[in-house]
């Protein structure tokens, strides 16, 4: 995944080369099935808006401006998966409608309709 953003107010491309998502934390049932959660990680890289390499920007990068851009990655990574089980949702949907049409026609024919 590559987006625009801005670090240090300089308009540039960043590209998401590792994403882990969060993990929430288990905190019912037994204690050993118990465990802390974990943060999302991404790692990423940066380029100019031209798509060359930006080591310069990478360099003045400050922890504030990471956790802005880990903060933006969270959010479309989240958009993209809501948009896949959408997606996932619509094509099982079809898939019903498409196998009650076929019952249906079938029922029609084995009674001469």
């Amino acid at each position: 995944m590559t987006f625009e953003t801005e670090i240090q107010r300089i308009p540039c491309l960043v590209t998401v080369t590792h994403y882990r998502p969060a993990v929430p934390a288990v905190v019912s049932g037994l204690p050993e099935g118990c465990r802390a959660g974990e943060r999302a990680y991404a790692e990423y890289s940066v380029q100019h808006v031209d798509g060359s390499p930006a080591p310069e920007i990478e360099r003045v990068i400050t922890s504030d401006d990471d956790a802005a851009v880990q903060s933006e990655i969270d959010a479309r990574m989240a958009e993209e998966a809501d948009e896949a089980a959408e997606d996932e949702f619509f094509e099982t949907q079809a898939c019903r409608d498409d196998l009650a049409d076929r019952a249906e026609d079938l029922w029609l024919r084995k009674r001469g309709y």
